[in-house]
C-alpha cells in the first residue's frame, strides 16, 4: 500500500504530460537561479531550469513547474549547509546536517521532463513586493507558463505543477487562474481557508506554528535557500550571464506592506477579505484540468482539513485524486521523506 501511495502522484503527471525520450546526457545546471524571466510589470523572477538527464539537442520535452518562497529559484539539489558540510568534512562535516533542497520534488523525474523552480515574488533572488500567498504570486506563475516556457526551445507545450506546503499551495492559487498550458496539478500540504484552516481553527487562536513559521522559519529558509545562493555560489556555464548581478538588482526592488504583514493581519480574530483573499477555497471550483492532492491526518504545520475540502470544492477538475495518510506535514511527499518512509 505504501508503495502503491508514492505511485500514484507519480503516475497522475505522466498520464497527461507526455515527451518525447532522449539518449545524450547533458551537465545538471549546478548554479541558482540560472534564469531571470521578467513580468509584464518589469519585475525579474528567479528560475533554475534543468533540462533532462537524456536531453538530447533540438528535441522538446513537457515540464514540471514548482514555485515557492522557501528556497525555489535557489533550489540546485542542496542547500548552502550541503555545500558547507561538502566543502569542510573534516572540520564540520561530521555535525553540519546534510540538508536537501526542494529539488528532491522533482529530482524523479529528472530523466525526461524539464524541471523549474521559482521563487514567488519577493523572495530570494527575485523582486518586488512579498504579500504572502498574494494572487499576484499565482499571475507570475501563469505568465511564466503560458508566455515563457512555450517559447523556450526545449518545451512542447505541456506543464505540469508540482509542489508541497509552500510550494503546493502556491501551485493550487496558480491553477485557480488556469494557464493555458497547464495540463494536470500534483500537490499537498495544503491549507483550505486561512482563517479557519491554520490560523482561527475551532475559533481559537493558533499561537504554535503560525507565528512561529512567519516570523522565523520562512524568512530563514527565504534568505538561506533563495537569496544567498543566488549571491554567493559561483557562476556556472549554463547560467544567465551576471547572475549575482542581477540577483543583487532584484534584491534592491523588494519591498513590503506592513498592513499585509500576517503578523499584523493575525491580531484581529474575525474572519477578513484579506484571509479571504488568500485562501485556496474561495476559487478552488475555477480548476479545470486533472488535479492529484495528498494530506496526512497528523500534519502538524498546514492540518488536516484543507485537503479533503479542496478536493471536495475542485468540482470542475476533469480528474480529481484525494490520498490521505497517516504521518506528519513531509510525510505527504515521498520526495521529502525518502523510501524508507514509502518502501
Amino acid at each position: 500500500m505504501r508503495r502503491g501511495r508514492r505511485r500514484i502522484a507519480v503516475m497522475l503527471t505522466l498520464s497527461f504530460v507526455a515527451g518525447p525520450l532522449g539518449i545524450v546526457r547533458t551537465p545538471d545546471a549546478k548554479a541558482s537561479p540560472n534564469e531571470f524571466v521578467t513580468m509584464p510589470d518589469g519585475i525579474r523572477i528567479a528560475v533554475n531550469v534543468r533540462l533532462p538527464d537524456s536531453y538530447v539537442a533540438g528535441n522538446q520535452y513537457p515540464t514540471l513547474f514548482e514555485m515557492s518562497g522557501y528556497d525555489g529559484g535557489g533550489a540546485e539539489d542542496g542547500t548552502l549547509s550541503k555545500d558547507i558540510a561538502k566543502q569542510f568534512p573534516d572540520e564540520i562535516g561530521s555535525h553540519f546536517p546534510l540538508q536537501d533542497d526542494s529539488r528532491q520534488l522533482s529530482r524523479r523525474f529528472n530523466n525526461d521532463y524539464v524541471t523549474i523552480h521559482a521563487s514567488v515574488r519577493g523572495t530570494g533572488c527575485s523582486g518586488g513586493e512579498f504579500d504572502l500567498f498574494a494572487w499576484q504570486a499565482a499571475l507570475d506563475g501563469r505568465y511564466i507558463i503560458d508566455q515563457w516556457i512555450p517559447q523556450q526551445a526545449w518545451s512542447n507545450g505541456d506543464v505540469a505543477l508540482m509542489g508541497h506546503s509552500y510550494g503546493g499551495i502556491t501551485g493550487f492559487m496558480i491553477a485557480e487562474t488556469q494557464p493555458t498550458h497547464l495540463r494536470a496539478a500534483t500537490l499537498s500540504g495544503l491549507i483550505d481557508d486561512l482563517y479557519r484552516g491554520i490560523t482561527y481553527p475551532g475559533g481559537v487562536t493558533n499561537y504554535g506554528f503560525p507565528l512561529l513559521w512567519t516570523g522565523a522559519i520562512r524568512p530563514a529558509y527565504d534568505v538561506g535557500g533563495g537569496l544567498l545562493p543566488g549571491l554567493v555560489r559561483e557562476e556556472q556555464a549554463d547560467d544567465t550571464p551576471n547572475r549575482r548581478q542581477k540577483c543583487a538588482e532584484s534584491t534592491a526592488t523588494k519591498k513590503r506592506t506592513v498592513l499585509n504583514d500576517p503578523l499584523v493581519q493575525g491580531v484581529g480574530d474575525t474572519d477578513s477579505p484579506w484571509f479571504q483573499a488568500r485562501s485556496l477555497i474561495y476559487r478552488a471550483h475555477d480548476i479545470n484540468v486533472p488535479i492529484h492532492i495528498t494530506g496526512a491526518y497528523q500534519d502538524e504545520q498546514t492540518g488536516p482539513r484543507g485537503p479533503t475540502h479542496l478536493w471536495q470544492a475542485s468540482v470542475n477538475a476533469p480528474f480529481r485524486r484525494l490520498v490521505l495518510l497517516n504521518g506528519n506535514h513531509d510525510a505527504q511527499n515521498p520526495g521529502l521523506t525518502g523510501p524508507e518512509v514509502w518502501g
